[in-house]
């Protein structure tokens, strides 16, 4: 998933012409590297690993006078035009920019193939413990966010049984985009 203060519908497209990225960075595809090809401010030196990699798990590239998310960029590198909306990360890992990792979303594909929540108790994505007056019922519910809409599953007597039910309806809703 996108981050860095890009706009929740339309991420910012940089004016960087596509000639001045590929004289200054290569890419390697099968990798998802991006090196510079010439010597920078700094002691950077042509043939080192392009960007930085934030605490979130993205990298970030300083080219152009802009800071870009290397995935963006390697969108661009091997496209000639920036993406049209974000970039998902198949696999769900941010650095992982290998050309086979990355692919055009939506803002709602984009999240669909989000890990499980921190605050997940059960341990499963998509099941939460049924309670009662704050209490535990030792049942489980199963439930997905669909058009942006949370629908229910049903009510199980484990918690696999409810994850159980969570996959079908993910392979079922998300398609391609599905993450279990």
């Amino acid at each position: 998933m996108e981050a860095l203060s890009q706009s929740r519908t339309q991420p910012s497209i940089p004016s960087i012409p596509h000639e001045l990225v590929r004289s200054l960075i290569e890419y390697d595809p099968r990798s998802g590297v991006l090196r510079w090809r010439v010597n920078r401010s700094g002691g950077v030196k042509a043939g080192d690993v392009a960007g930085s990699r934030r605490a979130s798990g993205y990298v970030i590239v300083g080219v152009g006078g802009r800071h870009v998310l290397a995935h963006r960029l390697a969108w661009f590198w091997m496209r000639g035009s920036w993406p049209a909306s974000q970039i998902d990360h198949r696999d769900g890992n941010p650095s992982n920019n290998a050309w086979a990792n990355i692919r055009q979303a939506t803002q709602a594909q984009n999240q669909r193939n989000r890990g499980m929540h921190k605050s997940n108790r059960v341990g499963l994505k998509g099941v939460k413990e049924r309670t009662r007056d704050g209490r535990p019922t030792g049942k489980f519910r199963a439930c997905i966010r669909v058009d942006n809409k949370q629908r229910w599953l049903g009510t199980f007597d484990t918690p696999e049984m409810a994850y159980a039910a969570y996959v079908q309806a993910v392979k079922k809703h998300y398609g391609p985009f599905a993450r279990v």
